[in-house]
């Protein structure tokens, strides 16, 4: 999360305070169901400064970890039945992929209300927020030795290219000395006027740009953008190109998979029959050899042949 007062960049520690006091309270609220969930949200949510612009709020760890045992939870049917036996590996790839994807380093950045971060992606790409109130302290030249091959800078700029004459030209003129092209939305962003103040500009040929319309403290809408990039592949370990290596590692995968009881699910050949709970359903998997798992294939396969010949 990253915070801005005024004109200067503070630690957010203050400020996630804050958002502690605002979630308990409305949790509180909630709880004992003493007001509706909307009045609750609006209520709270005039009790925060609004001089401090949240540019970006991302959920914890612990609040990701009980979104996902929430959802959990839902996936059980009648019986205890698992709905989806695949969710729970399909949340573990998907926590891995947000993890592992993209490495994100932060730039240092003396200028008030900037935040710059640099993407670990194919090429490496840079991201530049900006809050430029009028009262700023510094102009638009001061960000010209953070600007490089791949890089888009976002944010409230506080200017109208359309209507702002003299605003808009000396921005204009800025980018234009660094090849940076405008990414405009094709609808007003302020909430107190017709102006169109938060864009983009970019050296990137194409980027995708749309308005959050969501409900905002801001007094402006939220940005969204799409920037053409491709992640680069998180390897880990070698390719195994030998087969018996490979087998080697399939077998001993499944192993520990199998004997985790949870990863087991003995489903019912017929989808309308009730549920079984089997009494072993606890006891791992025996062991088997490879030459008695040929003579039970071998013997389903008799059996299936004679059966036809029947």
């Amino acid at each position: 999360m990253l915070n801005i007062n005024g004109d200067y960049c503070h630690p957010c520690v203050p400020e996630e305070m804050q958002i502690r006091k605002f979630k308990q309270a409305v949790k509180i609220c909630a709880v004992n169901e003493t007001t509706p969930i909307p009045q609750i949200y609006g209520e709270e949510a005039t009790r925060i400064d609004r001089s401090t612009l949240s540019i970006a709020s991302l959920l914890s760890q612990r609040e990701i970890n009980d979104i996902l045992k929430f959802i959990g939870e839902m996936n059980v049917g009648a019986g205890g039945r698992t709905l989806d036996v695949d969710l729970k590996s399909n949340f573990e790839r998907f926590r891995t992929q947000m993890s592992n994807a993209i490495a994100v380093k932060r730039v240092d950045c003396k200028i008030p209300n900037v935040c710059i971060i640099d993407l670990k992606v194919e090429d490496e790409l840079r991201i530049i927020g900006v809050y430029a109130p009028d009262s700023r302290s510094w102009n638009w030249h001061d960000l010209s030795s953070f600007i490089f091959v791949n890089c888009a800078i976002f944010g409230d700029f506080n200017v109208d290219l359309e209507n702002d004459d003299k605003k808009a030209e000396s921005l204009l003129e800025w980018t234009h000395s660094l090849n940076l092209s405008p990414f405009l939305l094709d609808c007003p962003t302020s909430l107190r006027s017709d102006r169109t103040i938060a864009y983009a500009f970019s050296n990137i040929a194409k980027i995708d740009i749309q308005k959050f319309d969501t409900n905002t403290m801001s007094d402006h809408y939220p940005i969204l953008s799409i920037l053409p990039k491709k992640c680069k592949q998180q390897v880990k370990g070698k390719i195994v190109k030998d087969s018996n290596k490979m087998c080697d590692l399939a077998a001993n995968f499944y192993e520990d998979l199998f004997h985790k009881s949870e990863n087991i699910v003995r489903s019912h050949p017929y989808v309308d029959a009730p549920w079984i709970d089997f009494d072993n359903k606890d006891d791992p998997i025996p062991l088997v050899s490879l030459d008695e798992l040929l003579l039970t294939i071998n013997d389903i396969k008799k059996r299936n042949l004679l059966m036809h010949m029947v």
